[in-house]
């Protein structure tokens, strides 16, 4: 569940690093570094805001989940 969580933004973040790495061979005169660092930070504040409504209902469904399993849990422990 975690991975489904965080994969769109690993892969941004993978693009990213693909694209600098290309900009760092076609001109090595940028600092890429420092621009590849601000991309990543900026890239990733954005993703985190486009995808805050769907982790927040994905961690309630997960949430409720384990509330349930707790639940049976209990009752099974009862006997």
């Amino acid at each position: 569940t975690g991975v489904k969580l965080a994969a769109p933004l690993v892969c941004g973040s993978l693009l990213i690093t693909v694209a600098t790495g290309i900009l760092a061979r076609v001109a090595p005169q940028l600092n890429v570094m420092m621009l590849g660092i601000s991309l990543r930070i900026g890239s990733g504040l954005i993703g985190i805001g486009l995808f805050l409504p769907y982790m927040a209902a994905f961690s309630q469904r997960l949430f409720l989940g384990m509330r349930n399993d707790i639940f049976l849990f209990i009752e099974v422990m009862r006997g």
